[in-house]
């Protein structure tokens, strides 16, 4: 009879432990895609939802624990909530800055769909259209960047995707820039691992194309922070400035 006994509660021990550990190991999935979904947003407010993470699971340890653990959970999903939100209204206000100390300016253009060639209108559909110039030897070559906003629902999931298109047609020779795109597409090494997780795409999966207006565009999809839209900025700009040489 007791070595029944004893062997029930070992069995039911290793039951327990078992649904611990994957209790916990669910808990740590679920923050770490909070985190990279909260990291994509803001590196500085994925770490301040650690930190909420962390003083909800203390506050859960105080005596009577019945209590506190309510407390806890409380703290840590209203904290957690507000600390996503903010870190969305971070990212949009840091590309808005962005886009503000790069001299870009709002504009518009009749047919700005076009820019983005046999891209996906469907569902909705937004455009924000910037003008800028590149200052070169020869002079100024102004252009625009139109950044599209494309969300369509599949199923019970909404999928969302952002993408932007430089038109160059002013004060270039559309052919000789075409051939310098091409050749720095070719040029271009695919994105490291790390950015390609955090879903940076590759650079060199652009789209050159003549657009029926005339002129010429370089498109991608961008992922929707300043690190995206600047290594972009970064690649024209380096175009010009290699045909310069």
């Amino acid at each position: 009879t007791q070595l029944l006994f004893w062997y029930l509660l070992l069995h039911f021990n290793k039951m327990k432990l078992k649904k611990m550990t994957i209790g916990y190991s669910l808990f740590f999935i679920l923050i770490a895609g909070f985190f990279y979904l909260t990291y994509r947003n803001s590196p500085k407010h994925a770490y301040m939802l650690l930190a909420v993470v962390a003083a909800s699971f203390l506050i859960g340890l105080i005596q009577p624990r019945e209590k506190f653990v309510l407390i806890g959970v409380a703290v840590g999903i209203v904290g957690g909530f507000i600390v996503i939100i903010q870190s969305r209204k971070a990212r949009e206000n840091d590309i808005q800055q962005w886009f503000k100390k790069n001299g870009f300016m709002y504009s518009n253009i009749p047919d700005v769909a076009s820019l983005f060639g046999n891209a996906s209108v469907a569902g909705t559909t937004n455009y924000t259209v910037y003008q800028n110039t590149i200052m070169t030897a020869t002079g100024a070559i102004p252009y625009l960047l139109a950044v599209m906003y494309h969300a369509q629902g599949t199923g019970k999931s909404l999928s969302i995707e952002f993408r932007c298109s430089y038109y160059f047609k002013e004060n270039v020779k559309v052919d000789e820039l075409e051939q310098a795109c091409i050749t720095a597409k070719n040029n271009t090494p695919h994105t490291n691992l790390i950015k390609s997780q955090l879903r940076y795409f590759d650079l060199e999966a652009c789209d050159i194309f003549k657009p029926r207006m005339g002129g010429l565009v370089i498109s991608w999809r961008v992922p929707h922070s300043v690190e995206g839209y600047s290594e972009r900025y970064d690649w024209i700009n380096n175009i010009f400035k290699t045909k310069n040489k």
